[in-house]
């Protein structure tokens, strides 16, 4: 490393760059949760105001930490199992007695168990069941048939 570079660091051991990739980052995030599942990296990209090859490299990364993961027919990227763990509530609260409730739902069915949230006109997955993947086909927001429930 360059002596400028070690001078640009602090002792948090961030450069003068990384902050705004965080910003990048947690942007690009917050395209995932607003776009819903099966959201290309293109969409993501344009949302998050990125340029596409940061996207890139930024998307691989934030699936390889667990923050996003790739839908079944890798068309687009969904939210990950470790963005569970920044929304639980400190202390246990309200989504700790969610979770317990879905979990002794799951023990009692063969069947996925998926917990969400329709608020201000978005659907969101607050608890995903984790033996049974959703497809981007059955939660994509892009889905135009009626469902069920719908009519």
């Amino acid at each position: 490393m360059s002596p400028s570079r070690d001078a640009a660091k602090d002792e948090t051991g961030f450069t003068g760059r990384q902050p705004g990739a965080v910003r990048k980052a947690l942007g690009m995030l917050e395209a995932v949760a607003q776009l819903g599942p099966g959201t290309s990296a293109k969409e993501i990209a344009t949302l998050a105001g990125v340029p596409p090859a940061t996207a890139y490299r930024m998307l691989n990364q934030l699936v390889a930490d667990g923050y996003l993961v790739r839908v079944p027919d890798l068309s687009g990227f969904a939210l990950g199992r470790r963005i569970t763990e920044l929304v639980q509530p400190a202390g246990g609260g309200t989504g700790t007695e969610l979770h317990d409730v879905a979990e002794e739902l799951r023990s009692q069915t063969r069947f996925g168990i998926h917990v969400a949230s329709f608020a201000r006109g978005r659907l969101r997955l607050v608890d995903q069941d984790p033996s049974t993947r959703l497809s981007a086909s059955t939660c994509s927001p892009r889905r135009r048939t009626p469902t069920p429930w719908a009519r």
